[in-house]
C-alpha cells in the first residue's frame, strides 16, 4: 500500500503467475499437438504462447499502473483491459499465422487455450494482491473508509482521515 492510499503491486508476481500457467498448458498440450498436426502444430503453440503471454504482461501494466489508485480502479482495470486483449491476441496471433504460414487449427485452439489459461492466472494474481491489500486494511496497516472508492474522488481536506 503507498501512502496515497493506492496499492503495492507486482509485475514480476504477475508475469511469474502467467509464465508458469502458460508453460504448465504448453507442456502438457505439446505431445497431443504433436500427434495431431506435427510439427508446424507445436510452432503454432509456441507462437501463440508467446504473443498470448505478451499480451497479458500489457495488461498487468495497465493494471497495476491503476492499482497506484486504489483497489476498486486495479479490479475496474482487470474488467476493461480484458476484452481488449482478446481482440490484440487475435490480431496478432493471426498476423503471425501469416507471416510464418502456421496451420490455422492449431493457431485458433492454442489460441483459446492459452488466453483463458492465462487469464485465469491473471484473476489469481490480482484476487492475491485485493486480498493482502485488504488484509492491511483489516490491521490498521491502511486507513480506507471505502476500499472500493477512488482516491480522486474522495473530499480534498488537507488532512489525514481521521476515527
Amino acid at each position: 500500500m503507498t501512502s496515497d492510499g493506492g496499492m503495492k503491486i507486482s509485475l514480476l508476481g504477475m508475469f511469474g503467475w502467467v509464465l508458469s500457467a502458460a508453460v504448465l498448458a504448453g507442456a502438457i498440450g505439446a505431445w497431443p499437438t504433436h500427434r495431431l498436426a506435427g510439427a508446424a502444430g507445436v510452432h503454432s503453440m509456441l507462437t501463440v504462447g508467446c504473443v498470448v503471454v505478451l499480451a497479458a504482461l500489457l495488461s498487468g501494466a495497465v493494471i497495476r499502473r491503476h492499482a497506484a489508485r486504489g483497489p476498486g480502479r486495479a479490479a475496474f482495470a482487470f474488467i476493461l483491459v480484458s476484452l481488449p486483449k482478446a481482440v490484440v491476441c487475435l490480431g496478432a496471433s493471426l498476423g503471425a499465422k501469416a507471416m510464418f504460414s502456421l496451420p490455422v487449427r492449431p493457431v485458433l485452439a492454442w489460441l483459446v487455450i492459452f488466453y483463458f489459461v492465462t487469464l485465469a492466472a491473471e484473476c489469481a494474481w490480482l484476487a492475491r494482491a485485493l486480498q493482502k491489500d485488504a488484509f492491511r486494511v483489516a490491521l490498521g496497516d491502511v486507513r480506507r473508509d471505502n476500499p472500493f472508492t477512488p482516491e480522486d474522488t474522495r473530499p480534498k481536506t488537507g488532512r489525514e482521515w481521521s476515527e
